[in-house]
């Protein structure tokens, strides 16, 4: 299997050297958050991530910033995976790209957060971007909404099958089916709602997959 790895990636990689980015990345804009909101509102941008599964799995990180201030240095930080305080300097045009990795063994791509910001040069505040630094901040997976929140409410997507949640201003919407799973492997679990209390109600239906799961 890697032998087979190896020749498919130098296959792509003579085949598609000229492609900017091969075809399972994933992009979503970026928006204005933090001081960024009154300082750099017009910001904007794109975050593409693609998981290279090889010998040294990681997923590449890239990110075209604009509407920052000019010649300023920004620093990015992906969370999971890493904080860069002094990730790029604006252009006179208050644009700029970053591109790096994060060396994990799986794809991040699925929750990960992006966060632009202007460090405020405290070893301590590299962990956790402060309101006063971030400036921007987007994401990539498909249940991830790039819109500004503060509350769990803000986020209600109107679907009773979905639970809603605010996580580091950011809307994340997670299937409830997966709350319905028995364990059953002749049965499909699905989400039928929730009751007064909020508790997810399920739908149980029978699979008819002989002869393991046979009903007659």
């Amino acid at each position: 299997m890697l032998r087979f790895n190896r020749i498919v990636c130098v296959v792509l990689v003579c085949a598609l050297a000229a492609a900017a980015y091969p075809a399972a990345v994933k992009s979503r804009e970026m928006i204005a958050a933090g001081l960024g909101e009154e300082l750099t509102p017009d910001v904007d941008g794109m975050i593409i991530m693609n998981f290279h599964d090889s010998n040294t799995p990681a997923t590449e990180v890239q990110i075209k910033v604009t509407g920052l201030e000019p010649g300023v240095t920004y620093g990015v930080q992906v969370d999971p995976g890493f904080t860069d305080p002094l990730a790029f300097t604006t252009s006179a045009s208050g644009n700029g790209s970053y591109h790096g990795s994060v060396n994990f063994p799986f794809d991040i791509s699925a929750y990960a957060v992006v966060r632009i910001f202007e460090w405020d040069g405290v070893d301590q505040t590299l962990v956790y971007v402060s309101y006063d630094e971030l400036r921007a901040y987007g994401c990539v997976a498909d249940t991830c909404s790039v819109v500004h929140c503060d509350t769990d409410a803000d986020c209600d997507s109107g679907f009773d099958c979905l639970r809603d949640t605010c996580e580091g201003g950011l809307c994340f919407h997670e299937s409830r089916d997966i709350d319905c799973d028995d364990n059953d492997p002749c049965t499909a679990d699905f989400c039928n709602g929730v009751d007064e209390n909020g508790n997810t109600t399920c739908e149980h239906i029978p699979i008819y997959d002989p002869p393991l799961c046979d009903p007659f």
